[in-house]
């Protein structure tokens, strides 16, 4: 696998033609493998879940599937994915995007609820302070975010399927283009019914905490276009 300082190359996709997880992991076959980790530990916690994430891209999506180990799934209250913080488990994606100036935080729950944030250090700094809400940073979906589920209980694990829409990165650029690097990071929240702090980890090593929002310790992934 590649080492955090070098680029992960993400090989181009074929999208399946049926959103049945046996073939939605065999299209990630070609993909790096990037563990879930607690890089800011000595050693992971007691109650922490492996995971992995594997991302590829085609010209209209970059395309991202995380596997979970989880043996107690806990599910968002309600119907939707709130606007609020909430305790249950989440798959976080961060990605980067330098011309509009911010970055994105994108949320799916086991159970296929998903939002899309829009962060700026400013926009931090005011909702740590309490002056903005989640509410005040949601992107209008409108359905660009495409994501798929699966909750295997019984295995006591569950998986992800994302498909960003280059609109939602570059709103100039009609494609992705192959060679193009993209700056992100893969996290997770996950929560336990008998705790009200869900376990974190990530696929970078934020190794002063999980400070998901330093991009400094973000991935350099780069679309490979063969």
């Amino acid at each position: 696998m590649p080492t955090e300082q070098e680029p992960i190359p993400l090989p181009r996709l074929e999208s399946p033609h049926e959103m049945k997880l046996l073939d939605v992991q065999k299209s990630f076959q070609s993909s790096p493998k990037l563990p879930f980790g607690q890089n800011w530990y000595g050693k992971t916690e007691r109650d922490f879940q492996p995971g992995t994430v594997m991302a590829s891209w085609c010209p209209d999506y970059l395309h991202i599937f995380a596997d979970f180990e989880d043996e107690d799934i806990v599910l968002a209250e309600g119907s939707s994915l709130a606007s609020s913080l909430i305790v249950a488990d989440i798959f976080q994606v961060f990605i980067d995007r330098p011309l509009q100036g911010d970055y994105l935080e994108l949320h799916v729950t086991p159970d296929n609820h998903s939002r899309a944030l829009a962060w700026t250090p400013e926009r931090l700094n005011q909702f740590r302070e309490g002056e903005i809400s989640l509410d005040d940073i949601l992107i209008d979906n409108d359905q660009s975010l495409l994501s798929d589920t699966w909750i295997e209980q019984d295995e006591g694990s569950w998986h992800a399927y994302l498909r960003v829409p280059i609109s939602l990165i570059d709103s100039s650029s009609p494609h992705f283009q192959g060679d193009l690097s993209v700056r992100g990071t893969f996290c997770r929240f996950d929560a336990s019914p008998d705790s009200p702090a869900p376990v974190l980890s990530s696929t970078s090593p934020f190794l002063s905490g999980p400070k998901f929002h330093e991009r400094e310790d973000w991935h350099n992934l780069l679309l490979q276009e063969s």
